[in-house]
Parts: C-alpha cells; structure tokens; sequence
C-alpha cells in the first residue's frame, strides 16, 4: 500500500528540463510531439507552481485538477 511520502531526491524542475530536452530531440527527426507536449507542459506548470518539489508530488499536484 502507498504510503503518500514521497522523498526520491530527483526535483520536479530537473524532471522538466529531462522532458523538454526529450521533446526538443523528437522535433528535431520528425517524431510524433503530440504526446510529449502535453507532458511537458504539465511538468513545466508543476515547476512553476512549486520549484524544487520532488518529482514524485506529481500525483498529487495532478490529483488537485
């Protein structure tokens, strides 16, 4: 059972940076984006709304929508 604690280390800013640079390598040959968009944009807003969380508050920053 999840305990809802979550500690990995990795900051949700980093795991923005990780995907933007995944979308940037997707446009670059071509690739189908429209996924990775999206995923980006959601890991963008949870950085910006709250910079340095880790990136395992994911589920709950997205539960709140």
């Amino acid at each position: 059972m999840p305990t809802g604690r979550y500690a990995s280390g990795f900051a949700n800013t980093l795991m923005s940076k990780d995907v933007r640079l995944y979308l940037n390598a997707v446009q670059g040959q071509d690739g189908p984006t429209t996924i990775g968009t999206v995923t980006a944009a959601l890991w963008e807003r949870f950085g910006a709304a709250e910079p340095g969380a880790d990136f395992t508050c994911v589920f709950s920053f997205v539960e709140r929508f």
